[in-house]
C-alpha cells in the first residue's frame, strides 16, 4: 500500500515519477515546462509592448492629423486561426492520442507517446479553443473508468471486514498515483483553463469529487467502511492486533475526501 493518498505529490517529484513511466530519455526542458508551467511573466512583457507600439502610432496619428497632413492606415495583423475543421480534426485526432495515454497510465501499461509529444497536445488544444471540451473530456474519462470498480466492491462491501478495508484502500492508492499522472498530463489545461474559470475545480480536486461521488458515497459503502474503521479500533483497544497502517491509510483518505467527519 502506497502513502501517496495522503497528499499530492510537488511537481518535481510527480514529473520523476512520470520520467519512471514513459522511459529514459524525455528532454530536460519537458519537465522545466511541467514544473514552471506557461510563462506568464512573458506573455505580460510581451502584451506592455504591443500596448507601448499602439499608442505611440495612435499619439503619431493624431499629431498628423492636428496639422491637417494625411495620415497612414494602421495595419493589424491578427493571429492565424484554424480553420473549423482543422480545429475539428485536432480535437479528433489529439483526443486520440491523450486517451490512448489515460487509458495506459490507468491500466499499468508503457505510455507508447513521449511527454513532450502530449503536452504539446494539450497546448494546441487549449490554444484552438477546445479547453473545455478537453477538460469535460477527461473528467468524463475518469468517471467511466473508476465506475468499473462498482460491482467488485459491491460484493466485497456485502461481507465488509478487512478484506473489504484492504480493497478501498488499494483503488484508492492505486487512482492517486494514476491521477498525479493523468495531471502532469494536462497541467497546461489545469493552469490555464482553470485560471479563466474559477467556477471549475482543478483536476487533482474534481478528481476527489469523483472518487467520492462514484465510490465511497455509492451503496452502503460508506457505511460499512466506517463500520469497519471502528470494529478495528474496538479490537485493538480489547489488546487485539490490528493493521494500523491500514486504519490510517483509510482516515486519512477520508479526511482528503472531506469525509473524516463521518468517523465518530
Amino acid at each position: 500500500m502506497s502513502d501517496v493518498s495522503d497528499e499530492v505529490m510537488s511537481d518535481e517529484e510527480s514529473a520523476e515519477m512520470y520520467r519512471q513511466v514513459f522511459g529514459e530519455g524525455e528532454p530536460e526542458y519537458m519537465f522545466e515546462q511541467l514544473i514552471d508551467g506557461p510563462n506568464v511573466e512573458q506573455f505580460e512583457n510581451e502584451k506592455e509592448r504591443d500596448d507601448a507600439n499602439e499608442n505611440m502610432v495612435d499619439s503619431r496619428a493624431a499629431r498628423q492629423i492636428s496639422r491637417g497632413l494625411p495620415t497612414v492606415k494602421k495595419l493589424t495583423i491578427k493571429n492565424f486561426r484554424k480553420k473549423n475543421d482543422d480545429v475539428a480534426d485536432l480535437m479528433a485526432t489529439g483526443w486520440l492520442t491523450l486517451e490512448a495515454s489515460i487509458n495506459a497510465i490507468q491500466t499499468k501499461q508503457h505510455v507508447a507517446t513521449n511527454l513532450e509529444q502530449l503536452y504539446k497536445v494539450v497546448e494546441s488544444l487549449c490554444e484552438n479553443k477546445m479547453a473545455r471540451t478537453t477538460y469535460d473530456k477527461l473528467l468524463d474519462n475518469i468517471r467511466k473508468w473508476i465506475g468499473r470498480f462498482r460491482n467488485e466492491l459491491n460484493e466485497k462491501c456485502a461481507a465488509g471486514g478487512v478484506e473489504f478495508m484492504k480493497a478501498i484502500e488499494n483503488l484508492w492508492s492505486d487512482y492517486c498515483e494514476e491521477m498525479i499522472l493523468i495531471r502532469n498530463v494536462f497541467l497546461y489545461l489545469d493552469r490555464t483553463f482553470i485560471l479563466e474559470n474559477i467556477d471549475e475545480s482543478p483536476i487533482w480536486e474534481s478528481s476527489l469529487g469523483i472518487f467520492r461521488e462514484e465510490i465511497i458515497l455509492h451503496g452502503s459503502v460508506l457505511k460499512k467502511l466506517i463500520g469497519g474503521i471502528l470494529d478495528r479500533v474496538a479490537e485493538e483497544r480489547a489488546g487485539d492486533q490490528v493493521d494500523r497502517y491500514l486504519l490510517r491509510a483509510l482516515l486519512r483518505m477520508l479526511r482528503t475526501l472531506d469525509l473524516y467527519k463521518q468517523v465518530g
